[in-house]
């Protein structure tokens, strides 16, 4: 099944990416999450009851191993000439218990679940009732209950080289259980239930909020391919926006083929 069991928060988590992101989290002070729709494996979000909820859960994806990493180099930089950046592992700004501002969470066009926030250490495991979990359970026509936490937990071995901690939000439609001019009854419930998965959300990224304190403690790593230009790009941003931020070459500079 996997390694069930957790291990300890560590104090710092590290995202490799392209420079042109970098920019965008200096400029704009935020931390993207993107749809699980979205990421390499084809096969996240999916459930064995109600196909595929990616485009409900959204993830900003991560790793705890501070040794440099050449596979998330090269998978996730453009030729190893991208960024890593190093953040403390609880990097976001707080609206008092929640995650997100309140008319985040409550606003027009769809539903921040802020509860369902979570930093998860992925389980890699081969398992397919767990990669692709029951989601609903109904005790009765009035009473479902969701299986949130097991949406985006687990990946297939052949992944286990991320030792990925990842950042988990739901977000869903505003009009989930809307019964229109309908008054509501226990088969709209249900109905309303078993089309859920068919819902949609108007974008497929989400961006959250990082804390001051922890914007201050970023350090950025610049990949083992880079050029002259990429360091005087890197070097521009972080004066422009992170004059506090750490800048560091990767140790590989010199030692991998370009």
């Amino acid at each position: 099944m996997g390694n069930a069991k957790q291990k300890e928060t560590p104090s710092f988590l590290y995202h490799y990416t392209k420079i042109e992101n970098l920019a965008l989290i200096l400029q704009n002070r935020t931390i993207r999450f993107s749809s699980l729709n979205t990421v390499n494996d084809l096969t996240e979000g999916e459930t064995s009851d109600y196909g595929s909820l990616g485009n409900f859960v959204f993830a900003s994806c991560w790793t705890a191993t501070s040794e440099e990493h050449i596979p998330m180099w090269n998978m996730y930089t453009p030729n190893m000439a991208g960024v890593r950046i190093k953040l403390p592992a609880d990097p976001f700004q707080r609206y008092g218990k929640s995650i997100v501002p309140v008319e985040e969470v409550f606003n027009q066009k769809y539903y921040v679940e802020p509860l369902s926030f979570d930093l998860r250490e992925i389980i890699y495991t081969n398992d397919k009732s767990l990669l692709k979990p029951q989601f609903a359970e109904m005790k009765n026509p009035k009473e479902a209950t969701f299986n949130l936490n097991a949406i985006g937990k687990y990946k297939p071995k052949v992944w286990q080289f991320e030792t990925e901690r990842r950042y988990i939000l739901w977000i869903f439609p505003k009009n989930i259980f809307d019964f229109g001019n309908e008054s509501y009854n226990d088969s709209r419930f249900a109905e309303a239930i078993k089309n859920f998965g068919k819902k949609q959300i108007p974008f497929d990224h989400y961006c959250l909020k990082i804390r001051e304190e922890a914007f201050e403690k970023m350090e950025i790593m610049l990949g083992p391919k880079h050029s002259d230009g990429d360091i005087a790009i890197v070097k521009a941003l972080i004066k422009a926006y992170n004059p506090k931020a750490k800048f560091k070459p990767s140790e590989l500079t010199g030692k991998i083929r370009k």
